[in-house]
């Protein structure tokens, strides 16, 4: 957003990638920040490294640290990102 600051961190399993507190995702080397796209299934994905990735993902990373290993108690599959306010599309890190 216009007038907001913007602070970057490492993507700790994707160490070309930096993803910002305000929900973008940028190479290291370059600064050069990707262009989102929305997927099928609403999510915002970026192009890293031959393969596409959910943007939430990277900045969840970045900002909450790793995905825990193994299954949550619930059962389920495994641990999921979730965006507080239910909008797919707003990847702050305050948000996830």
């Amino acid at each position: 957003m216009p007038g907001d600051s913007e602070t970057w961190r490492g993507v700790p399993a994707e160490p070309a990638l930096q993803a910002s507190d305000l929900g973008r995702i940028r190479r290291a080397r370059d600064g050069r920040v990707y262009r989102a796209c929305r997927s099928s299934s609403g999510y915002l994905q970026v192009g890293s490294l031959g393969r596409g990735r959910t943007a939430h993902e990277l900045v969840a990373a970045a900002w909450r640290g790793s995905r825990p290993v193994g299954r949550p108690a619930d059962g389920s599959a495994r641990f999921e990102v979730d965006h507080v306010d239910g909008d797919k599309s707003n990847n702050r890190a305050i948000n996830l």
